[in-house]
């Protein structure tokens, strides 16, 4: 994470635009949804899914044109990311991390979940995985960078990962950049780990006002079978757990 961090100094030292560390993680994260968005690397790990992205959140980076050099290095930092993540344990928070290394936190007042209390928080949760039911749980009071929904995932499928396929995951957050991290940070390690997660969705707007009509960025969905099975469960208020 050093490297990475000391990368993003050198691409606003060098930048035609007066980019900041917090501009550069934003378009980092933009960079890797946009990829994302794209279905082939969906397809390829889930071809019975289904991919939904709402185009509002694909957001082409136009302001690199005139800036080639540093468009140039967002992109290596873009593979070190996914280097860095396929490196670690899957569901590790990286942008926390990242937000910690340069101090992010301090200068623009977002501070994100620790790590060690994000994990700290899973043994309160008390998710039962062993009676085979579809779960749904979820962050939908401000996921941020999505830090308490990846230890909650990051807990389930160290201990039971087959039931993965059965856990289904929302997410909401009022700041469009927050959508966009969570979903980076939950989606990619499905891909490069081949997990199969029932479902994920997220969402972009105010908790309280936009509850029953937020915008939705992207459901996921590997297996549109599976999903259907967690459709028709007919009980699931024992089963519905929100952080």
């Amino acid at each position: 994470m050093k490297t990475i961090a000391k990368k993003i100094d050198e691409i606003c030292r060098v930048s035609k635009q007066g980019l900041t560390p917090k501009s550069v993680v934003d378009d980092l994260m933009q960079v890797l949804f946009n990829a994302l968005v794209g279905e082939g690397l969906f397809r390829l790990a889930f071809p019975s899914g289904d991919l939904r992205v709402d185009s509002s959140f694909y957001r082409e980076l136009d302001q690199y044109r005139a800036d080639p050099e540093a468009w140039e290095r967002l992109g290596d930092i873009a593979e070190d990311y996914l280097l860095l993540m396929k490196s670690r344990d899957p569901f590790t928070d990286l942008v926390g991390s990242l937000y910690s290394q340069i101090r992010l936190n301090i200068k623009w007042g977002q501070f994100l979940t620790p790590w060690p209390v994000a994990t700290g928080l899973t043994g309160f949760h008390n998710i039962d995985l062993r009676d085979g039911k579809h779960i749904l749980f979820g962050d939908t009071g401000g996921c941020g960078a999505g830090t308490l929904l990846l230890a909650q995932l990051q807990d389930l499928y160290e201990r039971q990962p087959a039931r993965l396929r059965q856990v289904h995951v929302v997410a909401l957050d009022i700041d469009w950049h927050m959508v966009i991290m969570s979903t980076v940070q939950i989606v990619y390690p499905l891909l490069a780990c081949n997990i199969e997660l029932g479902s994920f969705r997220n969402y972009c707007g105010h908790g309280i006002i936009d509850y029953d009509r937020p915008t939705p960025a992207m459901t996921f969905i590997p297996d549109l079978k599976n999903w259907k099975a967690f459709h028709e469960q007919r009980d699931m208020k024992d089963e519905t757990f929100f952080l």
